[in-house]
């Protein structure tokens, strides 16, 4: 950005605290923005006078603002702009702010939750990506303000200062009580369904802007995810504040016309299940970060599976947290806890369900089982209230096969290696996988005794850091639009390939999908297709006919995967099923059926 820019002619003046970490936001737009910054010296008459902007800067509030806060209302009200940054929840006051702000204050929401290395994350959900502030000059998306790690809170009230703390979130603490500004970034949780984070308030002819996002109080690399995002941020800002100094109102958009909600239709979608909001106690993740971290990692459709209801969207709709790159599919995890003592191997949540897509939630299966009676009951009734409701049943964490007497539309799997009989091999007629496989699990044996049931994965998502650490996920085939409705459909037809470290991946037998059912004499016509872009190197391709691996290929650490195999060159029986591994990387299919 030349020193010729429009922005070269901003004055900027920084409201300096006694405390200053070793980074500020002053010093970054010193070194990256031709704008003219410099310290407010308030002993001086007049020290706003020859200002655009008023910023005080990260926790940079102090009683000095409250001394003559009215000749700064007049500032502000004669066009001018005051600019707050991230405020620190522990010294906030409201004292300096006009009376027409009303009385916002802060609330913490950085809390530990299921263990010491698990956080609360906070970031702002966009409410019109199109505004300026978000679209001018860089176009910017909240997925650009996930899994940071930044330097923050080196100066606090109840802690000796010293140096930054690591911090996993972007706020802090989220701004509440606030009716009377536009709010541009909003938060919500179980706790405060409507809060904001990236907030305005017109004021005379001026703006009082609140931008409650974190700055790193220690010098990153150019290339943080976070510093990428502030260089464009600020860039935005920026230009939105010249537009305003320059006598620009905001516009106003029609409600309902902001946000693209519509997901395209693909070939197969990238599906996650099993996803924790924090309406559960050991949660961290609300639905704006959820659906952040679902593009962070190119995720198109994420299963939510809610307690016992949805407390953290307030008035809102899942809907509202959709978008043209994200679908959040309702669901509930049935959550009952087993004390039968003839269970005592398994764990307490051994009879937990994943109800997918159900049009209602029910808390009647947040219950306690003390006995076999008990577990029927609950089972029966669960599997019954999802069918009614429309949804489809997963069997998750599983630790025994009693998933095999009800009928379960799907179930989580287990890998593991296992000894395989090989057709047409004389040297070594028993072959065992180095990578994960199927087989030898309960879930390949309840084929072979001849059930159906489809294969999923549960990625158990209590926090954003949890997605990092167990990435599994499927690949789901979907007839039509991505809709409720078809995608259950689909989960019950099996229509599914299990994944972890994919980014793409296509399996078909002519033109059935996994899942379906075919004559026998039609798949000896057919060629099974494979397409696979990894994200891990591939190490093995196996083609499994009933109990017998059929065809192995050596894949040598390969990232891409392009096969047609002839079925006439193989014995078949029973169904087929695909599955390609590595160390880290796997896909799966579910059976081809064979009549």
């Amino acid at each position: 950005m030349t020193v010729n820019s429009p922005l070269s002619a901003l004055r900027i003046g920084v409201w300096r605290h006694y405390f200053q970490p070793e980074y500020t936001l002053a010093a970054f737009l010193q070194e990256n923005f031709p704008c003219q910054v410099r310290e407010v010296d308030f002993k001086t008459r007049g020290y706003l006078d020859d200002l655009d902007i008023l910023l005080i800067e990260q926790n940079g509030l102090n009683d000095y603002v409250e001394n003559n806060c009215e000749y700064m209302h007049d500032f502000v009200a004669a066009g001018k702009i005051c600019w707050l940054q991230h405020q620190d929840h522990e010294r906030w006051s409201t004292a300096f702010l006009p009376a027409e702000l009303g009385r916002p204050y802060l609330v913490k929401r950085y809390q530990t939750t299921i263990s010491a290395n698990h956080r609360s994350y906070l970031l702002p959900w966009f409410e019109d990506p199109a505004h300026p502030l978000f679209s001018y000059p860089n176009r910017l998306d909240n997925s650009e303000l996930v899994y940071w790690d930044i330097p923050g809170n080196s100066f606090a009230i109840q802690r000796p200062v010293g140096p930054a703390e690591s911090l996993r979130t972007a706020a802090l603490s989220c701004v509440v009580n606030c009716p009377q500004w536009e709010v541009l970034g909003s938060y919500s949780d179980a706790a405060v369904p409507e809060a904001a984070l990236i907030l305005q308030k017109t004021y005379g002819q001026g703006l009082f802007f609140w931008n409650q996002i974190l700055f790193p109080e220690g010098k990153l690399p150019d290339n943080h995810p976070a510093i990428q995002f502030w260089k464009c941020y600020l860039e935005n800002a920026l230009e939105y504040f010249q537009a305003r100094l320059g006598g620009a109102s905001p516009q106003k958009r029609p409600a309902g016309t902001r946000r693209a909600k519509r997901l395209p239709q693909k070939k197969n979608y990238r599906v996650i299940a099993h996803l924790h909001s924090i309406d559960w106690y050991g949660a961290d993740a609300s639905l704006a970060s959820i659906n952040a971290a679902m593009k962070h990692f190119s995720f198109d459709i994420g299963l939510l599976s809610v307690k016992d209801e949805l407390s953290c969207v307030g008035k809102r709709s899942i809907a509202d947290f959709c978008d043209d790159r994200v679908l959040l599919i309702p669901g509930q995890e049935y959550h009952p806890f087993n004390w039968n003592a003839a269970d005592a191997q398994f764990n307490h949540n051994a009879y937990h369900i994943l109800a997918v897509g159900t049009d209602a939630f029910s808390t009647a299966f947040t219950c306690s089982l003390y006995d076999q009676n008990d577990i029927e009951n609950y089972l029966q009734e669960a599997l019954k209230f999802i069918r009614e409701h429309g949804g489809a049943s997963c069997a998750t964490h599983t630790y025994s096969d009693y998933w095999r007497k009800y009928p379960y539309d799907a179930v989580d799997i287990t890998l593991q290696p296992a000894d395989v009989a090989q057709a047409f091999q004389k040297k070594e007629r028993v072959h065992r996988p180095s990578t994960r496989t199927l087989h030898g699990t309960v879930m390949e044996q309840h084929f072979l005794d001849g059930g159906r049931i489809t294969l999923m994965t549960s990625v158990d998502m209590w926090g954003l850091q949890r997605l990092q650490e167990n990435p599994v996920f499927q690949f789901i085939y979907i007839d039509g639009e991505p809709t409720r409705e078809n995608l259950v459909r689909a989960i019950r037809s099996g229509h599914v390939l299990p994944a972890e470290y994919i980014q793409e991946a296509d399996i078909h037998l002519g033109n059935f999908l996994p899942g379906d059912s075919l004559p026998l004499q039609q798949a000896r016509e057919e060629s099974l297709t494979l397409s696979v872009l990894a994200q891990e190197p591939l190490q093995d391709l196996r083609l499994y006919s009933y109990d017998q691996l059929v065809y192995s290929e050596e894949l040598k650490g390969a990232l891409q995967l392009q096969r047609t195999l002839p079925l006439r060159e193989y014995p078949l029986k029973g169904f087929l099923r695909v599955e390609v591994a590595g160390e880290k990387a796997i896909l799966l299919s579910n059976p081809f059926y064979l009549s």
